[in-house]
């Protein structure tokens, strides 16, 4: 509790430094204001990457900004998913390449144009005159296998350019070449656009990502990252012990509710991976919560669930937390954890 409470404080004393020193017009002051304002924006899907780099021209009057864009794989590959009596099996029904790919381009330039109108959102000082996108997405360059960030979209609008539209009613590829942005013809390829003008190119860079402060989730040791969800639970205010290793019975943490009314057992398994989870795991869970009489089932994970995974699970008392949610509950509660190298 004491290393919460000087954690808050040092983190308060830099907010009202940060607000003396973008009064006084420092250009990086004004970048890192932000941002921390797209970062910390709400309402991003759990698997979305979110790291952002800015700039600020006080000439210009330009925000630069570089924003990592969700890769091709949180299009799901199964469209449904549909129960065969005669066999007592689900089989996945295959998303449509060309659906798919489509969805993947217009996911990236709704993500595009939210980040945009987000900057100017949040430019209650008149700050910006234009905001220089560049979406990129981190992947494995076909040609050379060597993993790159390429870019997928870049646009530069200006704040009149905005002026009458209506965002949530547009088709966001038209919106964005009506803007003279530039999108990729195959993001789903990694087809990259020339860039336009980066944040490098300008003094006071500031650079915010999502993945946390100074431990790589997939690289801690499993009993390690056991006791770092445990804590977790614990600051969000659950009487919280982990297992032994053996004879745990599919438990890894137990966790009880005090809350009289809404409380209870619960069963809180973590699995350390990288590749999908599979519903074979989420559905142990539910067979462990019905064994142990738990009032919830909760699945932490470093990777990612499935479309069967999230269908097995619908009107259960299971919760699934994949990677980029749980850096997100780790900073909320000011616990470190990020996914991959810094």
């Amino acid at each position: 509790m004491q290393e919460q409470t000087q954690r808050a404080a040092t983190h308060n004393a830099h907010i009202d430094a940060l607000a003396q020193r973008m009064q006084a017009g420092h250009p990086d002051a004004i970048a890192e204001y932000f941002a921390g304002v797209l970062y910390a924006g709400q309402g991003w899907p759990a698997q979305f990457p979110r790291h952002v780099t800015a700039a600020w021209d006080a000439d210009a009057r330009q925000l630069v900004v570089d924003w990592q864009l969700p890769p091709f794989t949180v299009i799901p590959e199964v469209t449904r998913i549909r129960y065969v009596k005669s066999n007592d099996e689900y089989k996945e029904i295959a998303f449509p390449a060309g659906q798919r790919a489509s969805l993947y381009r217009d996911v990236l330039c709704q993500s595009s144009l939210r980040v945009i109108a987000d900057a100017f959102r949040a430019d209650v000082h008149g700050y910006l005159d234009s905001v220089a996108f560049n979406g990129y997405v981190s992947g494995s360059d076909p040609a050379s296998g060597l993993d790159v960030d390429c870019c997928l979209v870049t646009v530069t609008i200006g704040r009149n350019d905005l002026h009458g539209m209506q965002l949530t009613r547009v088709n966001a590829v038209d919106c964005l070449t009506a803007l003279r942005g530039q999108v990729s013809a195959r993001p789903e390829r990694l087809t990259a656009v020339r860039p336009g003008r980066r944040p490098e190119s300008v003094a006071g860079v500031s650079d915010v990502s999502s993945d946390g402060d100074d431990i790589d989730l997939h690289a801690m040791d499993p009993v390690d990252f056991e006791e770092l969800v445990a804590q977790l639970f614990r600051a969000r205010g659950l009487d919280v012990k982990t297992t032994a290793r053996s004879g745990d019975e599919g438990v890894d943490v137990l966790a009880e509710d005090p809350d009289p009314i809404t409380g209870g057992l619960i069963v809180i398994q973590v699995k350390r991976y990288r590749a999908t989870v599979s519903p074979n795991v989420v559905r142990e869970l539910f067979g462990v919560v019905q064994h142990h009489g738990a009032t919830k089932g909760i699945l932490v994970t470093t990777s990612s669930f499935g479309p069967g995974s999230h269908e097995f699970a619908r009107d259960k008392p299971l919760k699934l937390i994949a990677g980029q949610e749980l850096v997100g509950l780790l900073a909320e509660c000011g616990l470190p954890g990020r996914l991959g190298p810094a």
